[in-house]
């Protein structure tokens, strides 16, 4: 998408000339909002508040309610309890539904959604009105995507990554007070992907746009959520940062689908508890039964015999090692090297992470 700062850099100093890309920020309530199609609990008690300006993940597996709670939020399904309200203005509760065009709200679908026999600029001018700098203004967005000069191309000759940013050029032309993005990379190639999320949240933030993106993919949560939220059977299970998230999770399931997580369970003892691993800290002390969280870089291989390598797998960054002991279920090692050891070999772990989280 190339240097999206100088892109906005020179739309600043040009902006007096043309049409003024000062966007309008809204904060966002949901609030006790919950859906459901015929018996089927969908949504369940939901609230969240996306401050102005701010991006948030919606992270979660297939069936867990995001792109359902997008589409209450932009209109195209009805409250059935609770409401949604953009900057204290009720959008829709059980008694009204604002139109989506009257909601201000833009909209990047998954696969894009362009007019397939329009071309890139009348894509773009599709939404807004006919005013004297309105060509200009088409080129600036167009610009701010990366696609300088691609008016007059038609969707079947741009690649996946390409209709992508006019999709978004689309949605941020008419200035939306809030931007959502539902799963906009998931048909893109991993390379490509990488790389437009990471451009994706640099104009976005550049822009100060307040925005929700909506993915199963914990690597784009992270890139392009200031905070995320984790959802599953119909709720929030967890609202954090990055941080939160992956190093204190809520529930177990949400320190399993925010990363590669072992588990070892045992009795506390105060500040520590003794596991088949050895004795861990404690993030908080406890007496009781538990299972402890261990994620698989915060284990290290040391000199010993009592751990057998099941397996090894070198990803070039990192090598991954699968060990076993007495019944216990395999443990994942992530070693930042290429390592010494193959399968095969008897080792002993030691734990080097910080205190642990508990979950009972």
């Amino acid at each position: 998408m190339g240097e999206l700062k100088t892109v906005l850099e020179q739309a600043e100093n040009t902006s007096a000339k043309n049409h003024s890309l000062n966007f309008k920020r809204g904060e966002l309530k949901i609030e006790k909002v919950s859906f459901a199609y015929t018996e089927t609990e969908v949504l369940n008690d939901i609230s969240l508040t996306v401050e102005s300006g701010k991006s948030i993940a919606l992270l979660g597996p297939s069936g867990s309610g995001k792109t359902t709670l997008l589409r209450l939020i932009a209109g195209l399904e009805k409250t059935k309890r609770g409401h949604i309200s953009l900057d204290n203005y009720i959008l829709s509760d059980i008694n009204k539904s604002i139109p989506t065009e009257r909601r201000n709200i833009g909209m990047v679908f998954q696969e894009g959604a362009l007019f397939p026999h329009m071309d890139v600029h009348t894509n773009i001018a599709f939404g807004l009105k006919k005013t004297s700098d309105r060509e200009k203004y088409i080129e600036k967005i167009l610009e701010l995507v990366g696609l300088p000069g691609y008016e007059k191309r038609y969707p079947e000759t741009l690649s996946g990554g390409e209709r992508q940013r006019v999709a978004l050029a689309r949605a941020l032309a008419p200035k939306p007070s809030v931007l959502l993005l539902d799963e906009p990379f998931a048909s893109i190639d991993p390379k490509l992907r990488s790389q437009l999320r990471s451009d994706v949240s640099d104009l976005l933030s550049e822009l100060n746009i307040t925005s929700i993106f909506v993915t199963h993919d914990l690597e784009t949560a992270f890139v392009v959520g200031e905070k995320i939220a984790v959802m599953n059977n119909a709720k929030i299970l967890q609202f954090g940062t990055a941080d939160e998230i992956y190093n204190s999770p809520a529930t177990q399931w949400v320190a399993e689908f925010a990363g590669e997580a072992n588990f070892f369970s045992g009795k506390g003892n105060g500040q520590e508890i003794e596991t088949i691993l050895g004795k861990l800290p404690l993030a908080k002390p406890s007496n009781e039964m538990l299972n402890v969280l261990v994620r698989p870089e915060h284990l290290a291989l040391s000199d010993g015999k009592g751990w057998e390598i099941k397996k090894t797998e070198f990803y070039g960054h990192d090598t991954r090692y699968l060990m076993s002991k007495e019944n216990h279920a395999l443990v994942s090692v992530r070693i930042p090297t290429a390592g010494t050891h193959v399968t095969g070999d008897f080792v002993d772990l030691k734990y080097i992470g910080p205190p642990t989280q508990t979950y009972n």
